[in-house]
């Protein structure tokens, strides 16, 4: 193999060998606009980028194909591009071509971080998948060549996407590389990295450990005036407050919080911060008033056209409303988040929407499974792999919620709802119908047929 390829490389250009032992820095493939990123200075004034890589295609050194979006995506195989790693070490380039790579990709973090939180999120969330081997190399870069700072920014920018698609475990871990390297981290990036730590902490449903990071970052925050970062970092010590048992000081920071939010026409962060705040009536046992909430909190998210947003207060809605009584707009909610996590593969609102609307509102199998049938929500087999996502520890239990088995007991019975037609009877009357009319308002959908009951949900 290395006879072969000593020779394929032998009959390459000055400029096709530069080129092609520069993308070996890329991990999981590569773009054009990636490609021409580390091969600016190629030798041959005349040669592009896009040229020199259609002629290694030609050499079967690079291989390409389409990605979703219709963009042709490139990369090597392992053992080619393993060659080609070798050669770049030997060329005394390997710095400067990954110092290029890892600046291409903060650069790309960058302009995702806005785009996470509004219409567009499920195709940058797609992008940012695919280079998700580029990113780590970036992180990975920065880390090893003094760059901490940058290594903190782009987990700023990257913390959504490791939230939603389930890579909270591997964004605790850099943030945490990150701050053991103190002496290189500022005031403002030191609290950077504690809050996408306390964060990626909460995700995995670890408060215990990520409230006294969110304490040291809001006092750093507040410390270098920074008011954005005040925000997120309150959130968390704001929560952390709720369940350590200080509602009182928990509900002055998420007020404050939403106070920010709004003097800063921040539309997404208000939304989360409703969800929040409707906590604290939900604990109280207001759930009228939680759920007024979480129906103001998702109609925002649709309003600005954000679906992660809307998983959470979905789910809080769902949970309301099946503390009410109202158990066939619950299965709405829960049913309409759960079609939502599987269309935009997103593991948390899957995991949000899925496991509570299954195991509260709908029908078991022959085994005692939950499942779900008609077009209410996802196919049946996925729902026991969410039952078992639920009971583990990347289920967010930060807010206090009642259980599903508690908040499935009938108002007239005190039994377990196992039909959805048992709901439609312990949550019927003008009273029920009247919030799942509110339901459908606040989710923007048209009502669809619930495991099989034949009724409009």
């Amino acid at each position: 193999m290395r006879a072969t390829l000593d020779w394929s490389n032998d009959l390459l250009s000055t400029g096709e060998k530069v080129l092609y032992r520069r993308l070996s820095v890329f991990a999981g493939g590569f773009t054009l606009e990636a490609a021409e990123a580390v091969g600016a200075g190629l030798p041959g004034e005349a040669e592009d980028v896009l040229d020199l890589i259609g002629r290694l295609v030609e050499q079967s050194l690079v291989a390409v194909e389409q990605d979703p979006d219709g963009e042709a995506r490139y990369g090597m195989l392992e053992p080619v591009r393993q060659y080609a790693r070798d050669k770049l070490e030997e060329s005394g380039e390997a710095d400067a071509v990954g110092g290029a790579h890892a600046a291409f990709f903060l650069a790309l973090a960058e302009a995702a971080e806005p785009e996470l939180r509004g219409p567009h999120q499920v195709g940058w969330l797609d992008r940012l998948e695919r280079e998700h081997g580029n990113l780590r190399t970036a992180v990975s870069w920065f880390l090893e060549h003094g760059g901490a700072q940058d290594a903190v920014r782009l987990g700023w920018w990257l913390w959504l996407f490791w939230w939603a698609r389930g890579h909270h475990g591997e964004g605790y871990a850099w943030m945490e590389a990150a701050l053991a390297r103190g002496d290189e981290l500022p005031a403002r990036e030191r609290a950077r990295a504690l809050s996408v730590a306390g964060t990626m902490l909460m995700r995995m449903g670890d408060l215990l450990r990520a409230v006294p990071l969110y304490e040291e970052s809001l006092a750093l925050f507040r410390r270098v005036e920074d008011e954005a970062g005040v925000a997120r970092a309150s959130v968390g010590a704001g929560l952390g407050a709720l369940r350590g048992g200080d509602p009182a000081r928990g509900a002055r920071l998420l007020e404050e919080v939403r106070r920010l939010y709004r003097a800063a026409g921040d539309a997404w962060n208000q939304a989360q911060t409703l969800v929040f705040l409707g906590a604290l009536p939900f604990a109280g046992g207001d759930h009228e008033r939680a759920a007024e909430h979480f129906e103001h909190a998702v109609g925002m998210a649709r309003r600005i056209g954000d679906p992660f947003g809307m998983f959470a207060p979905t789910y809080h809605l769902a949970q309301a409303k099946q503390a009410l009584g109202d158990h066939p707009g619950a299965a709405l909610c829960r049913g309409a988040g759960a079609r939502r996590g599987d269309r935009q593969h997103h593991q948390h609102g899957l995991l949000l929407a899925g496991t509570g609307g299954v195991l509260g509102c709908a029908g078991r199998d022959r085994e005692g499974r939950p499942t779900v049938r008609g077009d209410g929500g996802l196919p049946g087999r996925r729902w026991p792999a969410l039952r078992r996502a639920r009971d583990g520890p990347g289920f967010p239990r930060a807010i206090p919620v009642p259980s599903v088995r508690s908040a499935g007991r009938s108002s007239v019975g005190g039994g377990v709802v196992r039909r959805p037609q048992d709901g439609l009877r312990a949550g019927g009357g003008l009273r029920a119908r009247r919030r799942r009319g509110g339901a459908r308002r606040a989710l923007g959908e048209r009502g669809t047929p619930y495991a099989g009951t034949g009724r409009s949900c």
